[in-house]
């Protein structure tokens, strides 16, 4: 899912990263630049528009790192070395009740994260098409 959600994200940054660049026929030849000339200075709409893109994908991709590393830690809790079942059931205990702890605050709170970057996509979105306006 959020791999879907980077993509989408991914193919709006990359066209609007276009609106503050500095185009080729803009560019001027620097023996020939003229120190009084105006500068390139990118609409402030589409400034906004590239922040919300780029921390919207930067933080989405953080949080999946971040799933992936409470899945594998989930994991590893979950394994036991031992061969008899009695002391793989109590090994298994200790070690869930431990990473229980830790990872019940984190795993709970981990979905109203996620909507982090989905608003600040959302954000973007509007920003760009009240400035199309």
């Amino acid at each position: 899912m959020l791999a879907l959600f980077s993509a989408i994200v991914t193919a709006f940054l990359v066209p609007s990263l276009d609106d503050v660049k500095q185009t080729d026929g803009a560019q001027t030849d620097p023996a020939k630049f003229d120190i009084s000339s105006e500068s390139f200075h990118p609409e402030s709409s589409a400034i906004r528009a590239n922040i919300f893109y780029s921390i919207s994908l930067i933080s989405g991709l953080s949080l999946a790192i971040l799933a992936i590393a409470y899945r594998a830690y989930v994991n590893m809790a979950a394994e036991s070395g031992h061969s008899v079942p009695a002391n793989s059931s109590t090994d298994l205990k200790l070690r869930w009740t431990s990473a229980e702890a830790l990872l019940q605050p984190t795993i709970e709170t981990l979905p109203m994260i996620l909507l982090f970057p989905v608003i600040l996509f959302v954000a973007g979105l509007v920003d760009t098409f009240f400035s199309m306006a």
